[in-house]
């Protein structure tokens, strides 16, 4: 049952509330007053806190900022209650940091709505972190600055996401300044924020080769490699049309590699 803190000096308009709550089978506590209600929330660590705006002493918008203060109360879904129905108040109270604003008098399906809805935005919220910790640990071996294999995963932000991508996957890469271009084995394009140091730091030595100061291969997927004029070389890769030209010096550290 979820755990609902009701911070409100009115007494009718606080038991109204606390009714309509129960009724939909919410567990409620009260109190009168912000300084309590404060007091109150750092020890229960509601799901959610109803507080009004306009109270004596600490009115809902100091409860909110010292609430905002302490990182296991900052992140507790927020709704004003309150008889303000200006547009600038409404626009002060979201701007304060709080996750709705309803007027008095309110409907019980708006007061339900609201709570429900702002329960299941944090529940999702949770569940993006719990899942974001699972990929986390999926990679524990991803260390800066250690090597990693080939059956090894990295993390990377990959269209404002979080991915796993395996390493034997990756065909090349072309670093310029700070991002990269990625192409996999299946001939996916990826572009990620990731330096050529932060690539030579972490891909294993034996299957991967900078040929170029910006490019580095897989050998796993060279299909053929041909002298082209007297100082230089081709390298084809599976699946890609047009070839690596690289220089005599790469090109003589890659044969070595390769053969």
């Amino acid at each position: 049952m979820k755990k609902i803190l009701i911070i409100d000096d009115d007494a009718s308009q606080r038991q109204l509330t606390e009714d309509i709550l129960n009724i939909h089978s919410y567990d409620t506590v009260s109190v009168d007053n912000g300084k309590e209600g404060i007091v109150l929330a750092k020890k229960m660590i509601p799901d959610l806190i109803i507080c009004d705006v306009l109270m004596p002493g600490y009115d809902g918008y100091r409860v909110l900022s010292e609430l905002q203060k302490v990182k296991k109360t900052a992140s507790i879904p927020f709704i004003f209650i309150t008889a303000k129905s200006d547009r600038s108040d409404i626009r002060k109270g979201m701007e304060s940091g709080a996750d709705d604003y309803i007027v008095k008098p309110f409907h019980e399906a708006e007061l339900v709505n609201a709570v429900s809805a702002r329960l299941k935005k944090k529940e999702s919220a949770s569940s993006l972190t719990q899942k974001a910790k699972k990929i986390s640990s999926d990679i524990l071996r991803q260390i800066p600055g250690k090597k990693l294999g080939t059956e090894d995963r990295i993390l990377l932000t990959i269209e404002n996401q979080p991915k796993l991508l395996k390493i034997d996957s990756i065909k090349c890469i072309n670093a310029v300044g700070d991002y990269s271009n990625i192409i996999t084995t299946e001939s996916r394009k990826i572009f990620v924020r990731k330096t050529m140091k932060d690539w030579e730091k972490i891909l294993p030595d034996k299957t991967f080769i900078r040929i170029h100061r910006s490019t580095i291969i897989n050998l796993d997927t060279i299909e053929k490699i041909e002298k082209w004029f007297n100082r230089a070389y081709k390298v084809y890769l599976q699946n890609l049309n047009k070839p690596f030209i690289i220089s005599r010096r790469y090109g003589l550290k890659l044969r070595g590699k390769f053969s």
